[in-house]
């Protein structure tokens, strides 16, 4: 630390700086592994159980937006923690893959309401069972809106509306949506 300024102010805010990174970096960490983990496994699932062909492109391009809102955490707003804190991967790893697992469990059960039940006859909607490309628009949909949705829950370890995000957050998620 170069100290620029008389008294400890230069070092308070140091150690501000460097637990608002910290918070990033787990934000990143959550954010990355569970997108990770339920792109993987949903896919797996729905092509080894339902003999679901998702187009890999599709898989990549979602991918690459999943990066460029995981990139906007690094600017993220992110609240430093009271006191030092210490890295528990194992916490962070647990927590990620239950993310991952519900937003698989829910995927899962969204194509299987799809393509196996007339839930949906209820609503209006049509029958997209028979379908194939609007099948497959609608399971891109969900994982899109759902996946990226999570980096709001993922940046804050309370409720994910406890403080506003970034307009770099925003903007890219939006930009991604759209």
């Amino acid at each position: 630390i170069v100290l620029t300024q008389p008294g400890l102010g230069v070092i308070v805010s140091a150690i501000l700086c460097s637990r608002v990174i910290f918070q990033r970096m787990k934000s990143y960490m959550s954010y990355s592994v569970s997108a990770s983990f339920r792109i993987v496994v949903t896919f797996t699932i729905l092509t080894c159980v339902w003999d679901f062909y998702f187009p890999l492109i599709a898989v990549v391009f979602f991918a690459i937006l999943n990066d460029g809102t995981m990139i906007t955490l690094a600017r993220d707003r992110a609240v430093p923690s009271d006191k030092p804190e210490k890295w528990n991967l194992y916490g962070l790893f647990f927590m990620a893959v239950v993310i991952g697992c519900y937003l698989t469990v829910s995927t899962t059960i969204f194509f299987y309401l799809i393509t196996r039940t007339q839930f949906f006859s209820h609503f209006s909607l049509r029958d997209l069972s028979n379908d194939d490309t609007a099948l497959r628009g609608v399971i891109y949909l969900q994982v899109s809106v759902s996946g990226l949705a999570v980096v709001f829950c993922t940046r804050s370890h309370k409720w994910f509306w406890s403080h506003r995000p970034s307009w770099p957050l925003i903007i890219a998620f939006i930009i991604c949506q759209g």
